[in-house]
């Protein structure tokens, strides 16, 4: 089986410029600039943009956010900027001189009111000093608490309700941004002794204000596998919380002293009782749900009886092509989001890919 010879994702994606996050102020440097954007993300969900027809997150140019923060314990994490992967390093005395290239950050906006976000985007404009936008809202942060879903044309939405919206570069900041603010909203004390944390290296390490201990943002590898039998048959299955006629892929956690093929193996026997063999690697995902790593891999069915584990498997069954296809027009079948790599897996056993 192998590796795919053609990978599920683009090779482009934001560099991370990890070279930057150590430097002082980084958000100072480049908030002055139109092209640093800074994407909003309340309560795990993102911000759209209600300037457009589509589903799109809210990217705010940063001119317009940067006098508002300091009033607010949201500081901007640095995503990364579009530069070149080759480009020097910036210098490491004074003055900083950083690539003229758009930077991106996130900001955890649970305080923010919709008013107060409603206005940051119909003032989003490089000519527009934050101060003037704070001027006309009421900038106490008044609002917190009230439902931005339900604002006029304002909206929220989690990355499930958008992802097969957004194009492969906006979904990329949307993976990043969601996954940092998770891991920031949960390790704000420190594992070891309990005492507060605070974000240093432009919110890639949160540190310790008691015994020091840096944390860094966790990923946790899953596994998610393509089982099909000597027919080539595709092995779904029905997850206990999914909506009715969800079908998808095998997946689960990999547990401590364990090798992802163990996970792979583990997992589909617990669930469906089908034994496998001829695992092979195919692609991964990063899925911040809310912080987990796909692993994708393709392994061979040797059975082919099911017997669901009843608790959080309660369906599972073999397909065909045919017959998936059939069930999908009908409706008793519904994939995941197309997005997600699992549904990615499932187009491409459709298509009689064979990596």
């Amino acid at each position: 089986m192998g590796i795919m010879a053609e990978p599920l994702f683009p090779d482009e994606c934001l560099p991370r410029a990890a070279a930057w996050r150590t430097t002082e102020n980084l958000w100072q440097h480049l908030a002055v600039r139109p092209e640093t954007k800074v994407i909003l993300v309340k309560e795990g969900e993102l911000v759209l943009d209600p300037r457009v027809d589509r589903a799109r997150m809210l990217e705010l140019q940063a001119p317009a956010i940067v006098d508002l923060l300091p009033q607010t314990d949201s500081a901007p994490l640095f995503l990364g900027a579009q530069i070149d992967p080759t480009t020097p390093e910036p210098a490491t005395t004074a003055p900083v001189q950083f690539p003229q290239a758009p930077a991106y950050f996130a900001v955890i906006a649970d305080e923010f009111s919709a008013a107060l976000i409603s206005s940051l985007a119909l003032a989003d404009r490089a000519d527009t000093p934050s101060h003037d936008i704070i001027r006309e809202v009421d900038a106490d942060l008044s609002g917190i608490g009230s439902d931005l879903r339900g604002a006029g044309t304002w909206r929220l939405a989690t990355l499930r309700e958008i992802g097969d919206d957004l194009d492969p570069a906006e979904l990329d900041r949307a993976l990043t941004a969601l996954g940092l603010t998770a891991w920031h909203r949960h390790a704000r004390f420190c594992s070891s002794c309990g005492a507060a944390t605070t974000m240093i290296e432009s919110g890639w390490v949160r540190q310790c204000t008691q015994c020091a201990r840096a944390h860094y943002p966790r990923t946790d590898p899953a596994m998610i596998v393509t089982v099909v039998d000597d027919q080539d048959r595709l092995l779904l299955a029905h997850n206990a919380a999914w909506p009715q006629r969800r079908f998808s892929l095998l997946a689960g956690f990999v547990e401590p002293g364990e090798t992802v093929e163990q996970a792979v193996r583990r997992e589909v026997a617990e669930e469906t009782g089908v034994g496998v063999d001829r695992i092979g690697y195919t692609a991964s995902q990063p899925w911040p749900f809310p912080a987990s790593l796909m692993l994708a891999f393709r392994a061979h069915a040797t059975s082919s009886h099911i017997k669901v584990d009843g608790r959080e498997i309660i369906a599972a069954r073999w397909f065909s092509r045919d017959e998936l296809r059939a069930a999908m027009n009908t409706g008793d079948v519904k994939l995941p989001a197309s997005f997600s790599i699992a549904r990615m897996l499932i187009e491409r056993w459709l298509a009689d890919y064979s990596g």
